[in-house]
């Protein structure tokens, strides 16, 4: 397979073997044996080990070498020449598959040998000891990859390290880890790929050094606690008052928004409490998530049994809330059915961090991580179902992260980006910069965005940055507020001021949460439904 994936059509393909003489012959006899009996044709079709070769030029090439290997008297013991294909294989590709060759009898000085082949062509030479062996694999322009294959394996790694060659394997061949620098020596290119290019970024930029004087530290004001609100002795009224509230008017949102703000702007016996935490949230300084408890999750007994995950009430509170707090309610292209008010999921990632910041991804492959403006201001959750044990959730106010975090850390992850690898679906992200500073209108907020992820997303890049990520994480375990949410409970978080992370039991086939996405940005969009 080292020699022969992809037909040979691989940079870092074996293209030349140095057998020990006294297991040369029964390796060679092997050898061919297995090349006589690889399966040629096309490589969509199951069982297929060899396809064709690129195009006619490096048919020719191939050719080429094999015929100028025979010229200098070396043996072709199996394939040594072209086919047509398989039968009944007319596709374009036809007359381009090469048989897979064997060539002995050859050494340093034939083409075979000392050029690249890239093809299914491979020549055996006989060594006598590990000098030599050293020594001829070293005998070339070339050094993208080797590899050394030995029961042995002391002895292989001690020859592994005298190769000139940018990968070198043991008893393996063509298995890449992933982040490890990949490139070659001598002619076989410059620089290293496969390191988030931190290495060929170096080669192009000059060292300097900054001794810069000490701007006045900015005191960071304690964050408030979260604000809890019991609305239990209103909830009857409150219940009256979104009756009214025509189940057909969910189609018009703007006009739906603005009878659901009316609504708890002017629903009676409404708590002191209500305003106060509503007044602290948009202040800069204030609180960054507030609970409000005891709310209807249903209109009546017939909508709860009709509509478990919630009617008109869910929904109304939901949009409600984040007009009451002058911001408009928002969702994503293709993201749960572009539904404003959508249930929380496993599948949309707002488990843990800031919703919108990363999931939905918001143009993959090539970039995840949404612009700041889009993501939301304000994020909304409303428990309209609990079996059993309420649900758990926990915040991390920016402001304590930022007094207990070590301000080298956050420093560094302010200047050093990270990639992100996800573990469970294999995809990685931009390098992102973790600690962002938050910027108004007016001012420049003195305690940054930290964006922090679940476990299943590996931090990659800078190790000096990795190790000041994962002890910034450390510390969010540390500072975090924790709360319970029971049936009727609405949660309201700063998507800009804190990180949210919920309990497991948050996704329970048994529990209903109901989710919202709004900002005060979203009053000058178009639409409603953005990227």
């Amino acid at each position: 397979r080292g020699a022969f994936f992809n037909n040979g059509q691989t940079c870092c393909a074996i293209k030349r073997l140095f057998v020990h003489k006294n297991i040369f012959d029964e390796f060679v006899k092997a050898l061919t044996a297995r090349a006589r009996r690889a399966k040629i044709g096309n490589g969509l079709n199951e069982g297929v080990e060899l396809g064709p070769l690129a195009n006619n030029d490096q048919l020719r090439h191939v050719s080429e070498l094999v015929a100028s290997a025979r010229a200098d008297g070396g043996r072709v013991l199996c394939g040594g020449g072209a086919v047509a294909g398989p039968p009944g294989d007319e596709g374009s590709n036809t007359g381009l598959f090469y048989l897979p060759t064997i060539v002995v009898g050859i050494e340093e000085g034939s083409r075979l040998v000392d050029e690249e082949q890239f093809g299914p062509v491979v020549p055996v030479m006989p060594f006598e000891d590990d000098a030599e062996a050293v020594r001829r694999a070293n005998s070339t322009v070339f050094g993208l990859g080797g590899s050394v294959w030995s029961r042995d394996v002391a002895r292989a790694n001690e020859m592994a390290n005298q190769l000139r060659a940018g990968t070198v394997w043991v008893n393996r061949h063509c298995e890449f880890i992933r982040n490890a620098p990949f490139g070659g020596f001598g002619s076989s290119g410059i620089g290293r790929a496969g390191d988030l290019a931190m290495r060929d970024l170096n080669e192009y930029t000059e060292t300097k050094t900054l001794v810069l004087g000490r701007l006045p530290k900015k005191v960071l004001a304690g964050p408030p606690p979260a604000e809890e609100v019991d609305l239990k002795r209103a909830a009857d009224a409150l219940c009256k008052k979104l009756a009214l509230i025509p189940e057909n008017l969910w189609s018009d949102a703007d006009a739906f928004e603005e009878q659901a703000k009316e609504v708890l702007r002017v629903f009676p016996f409404r708590p002191l409490g209500l305003k106060k935490a509503m007044d602290s949230f948009m202040d800069s300084a204030g609180i960054s998530s507030f609970v409000l408890r005891g709310l209807p999750t249903h209109l009546s007994e017939v909508d709860a049994n009709n509509s478990p995950d919630g009617d008109v009430a869910s929904k109304a509170l939901l949009v409600g809330v984040a007009a009451m707090l002058e911001a408009r309610a928002f969702t994503y292209t293709g993201h749960c059915e572009e539904a404003l008010v959508h249930k929380l999921s496993l599948d949309a990632d707002e488990l843990y961090g800031r919703s919108g910041r990363f999931c939905p991804s918001f143009d993959a492959p090539r970039r995840y991580c949404r612009p700041e403006e889009r993501v939301p201001e304000i994020v909304a959750a409303f428990c309209v179902r609990v079996s059993g044990q309420p649900v758990t959730f926990t915040t991390v106010d920016y402001r304590a992260l930022a007094q207990a975090a070590d301000k080298e850390d956050l420093e560094c992850l302010r200047r050093t980006p990270l990639s992100f690898f996800d573990t469970e679906t294999g995809q990685r992200t931009e390098p992102v910069h973790v600690v962002t500073d938050m910027v108004t209108d007016t001012e420049e907020l003195p305690f940054p965005i930290v964006d922090l992820r679940r476990d299943r997303f590996e931090p990659e890049g800078s190790q000096v940055a990795i190790d000041a990520y994962l002890r910034v994480r450390k510390v969010s375990g540390q500072v975090c507020e924790g709360f319970e949410l029971r049936a009727g409970d609405l949660v309201v978080f700063h998507n800009k001021r804190c990180l949210h992370s919920w309990g497991p039991r948050a996704i329970d086939g048994d529990t209903c949460i109901q989710v919202l996405h709004a900002s005060r940005i979203a009053m000058t969009w178009d639409t409603r439904v953005v990227k």
